[in-house]
């Protein structure tokens, strides 16, 4: 599971999510880039508080 939470529109909860894509979008030089091509559209989720 990887929780994301967007500096306008809170947060979202994605399941599912192997640990080494999680690991590389921490590690990512540009967040936004790797979560549009990598988790965006990729994995089921749900929209969490904050």
């Amino acid at each position: 599971m990887l929780d994301v939470r967007f500096k306008y529109g809170g947060g979202y909860r994605y399941y599912d999510v192997p640990e080494y894509i999680g690991n590389a979008f921490i590690n990512a030089s540009s967040h936004g880039t790797y979560f549009n091509d990598f988790i965006k559209d990729q994995y089921d989720y749900e929209k969490i508080e904050g």
